[in-house]
């Protein structure tokens, strides 16, 4: 097996609409103990205590020097310089912290970048489905769960990816009618959590009908909306007297 692979899945472009992009998928990322152990693998001498201080010292120099205004290059792997965003009037304006910003940038060495590129291979992976996923419903009208509602009354949704902007109209719960395939948005929600929503079940629902219950939400940074279904069918009952 090649461990120089990167791994990556295909995302609709949510610049385009009409194409796909490569959306990165590490296996997980590496902190400084990370690579001290690795070191110690790979056959070094020197001691983890010893390691660690010497890395712990090279990240304060390197602060101590962007802060004097120096620009860093780390062994051609990085450099590292502060710049300025924003726009400036003329020759006499100055720096403004309400309409400029100090950005530290950060800029893969030409070398190191082209001797990686060359050793790493990819791999498509498949996408992970990612639409909402509903467990169950409690009807608070009736106590019942994934059997019931009751219009005009509480119910609890239980599941995952349930979260959605409250402000599309395309997002959130719906309820469809199975006579006539009429949707109906919930539009009280009182809890709007990954894995839970409580909202009012609409009170013009009508008694006596069988509705399938459906979550749709959209992933944060694309546009394709996605469904979530409860694998079972409500029926409404009327609110007791």
């Amino acid at each position: 097996m090649n461990t120089n692979t990167l791994k990556y899945t295909l995302s609709p472009n949510p610049l385009t609409g009409d194409s796909f992009r490569a959306i990165m998928t590490p296996a997980r990322a590496v902190d400084i103990e990370g690579i001290i152990k690795q070191m110690k693998i790979l056959g070094s001498t020197v001691t983890e205590a010893d390691i660690r201080a010497v890395v712990t010292e090279l990240l304060r120099v390197v602060e101590i020097q962007l802060l004097g205004g120096r620009s860093v290059n780390l062994g051609g792997i990085v450099r590292l310089w502060f710049g300025i965003r924003g726009e400036f009037a003329d020759e006499h304006d100055y720096y403004d912290e309400s309409r400029h910003e100090l950005y530290l940038h950060a800029n893969a060495g030409l070398a190191f970048r082209k001797r990686i590129q060359n050793k790493i291979v990819t791999q498509k992976v498949e996408t992970v489905d990612r639409v909402p996923k509903l467990y169950r419903v409690i009807d608070k009208g009736s106590g019942q769960e994934s059997a019931t509602i009751t219009p005009a009354r509480n119910a609890i949704i239980k599941g995952k990816r349930l979260k959605f902007n409250e402000d599309q109209p395309d997002e959130g719960v719906f309820f469809i009618n199975l006579a006539d395939r009429s949707e109906t948005r919930a539009t009280e929600i009182t809890r709007n959590d990954p894995q839970e929503l409580t909202f009012l079940v609409p009170p013009e629902l009508p008694a006596g009908a069988d509705f399938q219950l459906v979550v749709r939400t959209r992933e944060l940074g694309t546009n394709g909306l996605r469904s979530g279904v409860l694998d079972a069918t409500l029926s409404s009952e009327a609110l007791a007297a």
